[in-house]
């Protein structure tokens, strides 16, 4: 795979000009810091200096509080081609799979996951299968949530029109003494249809905002709770999907709480993660142990 200017992401910041506000003048100072960062990983990727880029690379999806997710995005596929180069299949599959999570639709990053998977192959976890991942295996992930939602628009539209239509063919038979018009069959089929992709586009969407990630580390063990010397539960491989259920605080030692679809649930370093989506810092989510 060639690695040159076409293959390489750059950054959308937008107008960089300063702001009235000091509040807006660091945040536009600090997209032009990382946009900055961001172009010297991508000449240390055509100088072949891939390591060099990637320690930048991870400070900036550090940051990710100041980037939009098509920006993290742009980082993280630029991040899986540099470790795809180096020969760090599984790295590269991890942040591949950030990129495509925050952007199903970018063919640069599809084309790279074909390349990835013939060379990395997670192993197979016997679990039991959740209703997304049975909705994705007929065809679900393929379908934009964009279009499942203009779809269940159109669908209430004809609803409502034909209901409408209906009662008012019932109100005029009442008025002049006729009989009533049957409940149409085809009502029901819209109604039926509209509760279908509407329920799909429903369970899509909480699962997009679900809280998210990849492990990140060769063997990971799944603790009974934050901290050293928990009990261990199980042990999952380097770039398996997991859900993140909260965090947790011990001995300023970040923890999360993950929950692997149809596995079990225990805690890991955050550092054992690469994140696509955090759980909100609030005080559900957030837990402080002394």
């Amino acid at each position: 795979m060639s690695y040159d200017k076409e293959s390489t992401c750059s950054l959308d910041f937008g107008s960089m000009q300063p702001e009235s506000t000091p509040q807006q003048n660091t945040s536009s100072n600090t997209q032009l810091s990382i946009a900055a960062e961001f172009q010297q990983a991508v000449s240390l990727d055509l100088k072949n200096k891939y390591e060099e880029s990637l320690i930048i690379y991870k400070k900036l999806l550090k940051a990710n509080s100041d980037l939009s997710p098509d920006q993290i995005s742009d980082i993280s596929f630029n991040a899986a081609l540099a470790s795809f180069k180096i020969k760090d299949f599984s790295r590269s599959f991890i942040y591949n799979q950030k990129a495509l999570s925050l952007n199903p639709y970018r063919n640069d990053a599809k084309i790279l996951s074909e390349k990835i998977n013939k060379e990395f192959q997670l192993p197979v976890q016997n679990h039991q299968f959740t209703l997304i991942e049975k909705l994705n295996s007929f065809g679900l992930n393929r379908l934009p949530i964009e279009l499942l939602g203009l779809t269940s628009l159109i669908i209430f539209f004809l609803c409502l029109k034909k209901l409408t239509q209906f009662l008012l063919h019932k109100m005029n038979a009442y008025k002049n003494n006729l009989d009533f018009e049957k409940w149409p069959p085809i009502l029901s089929v819209y109604i039926f249809v509209f509760s279908l992709v509407m329920g799909l586009a429903t369970i899509k969407y909480l699962d997009h905002i679900q809280p998210k990630g990849y492990l990140s580390t060769d063997i990971v063990s799944i603790k009974s709770a934050p901290g050293e010397n928990q009990a261990t539960l199980t042990d999952y491989t380097v770039g398996t999907y997991v859900h993140i259920l909260r965090q947790s605080v011990v001995n300023q030692q970040v923890y999360f709480q993950i929950k692997r679809p149809g596995g079990v649930a225990g805690w890991v370093k955050s550092n054992d993660i690469e994140a696509v989506v955090l759980p909100k810092d609030s005080p559900s989510t957030l837990i402080t142990t002394n």
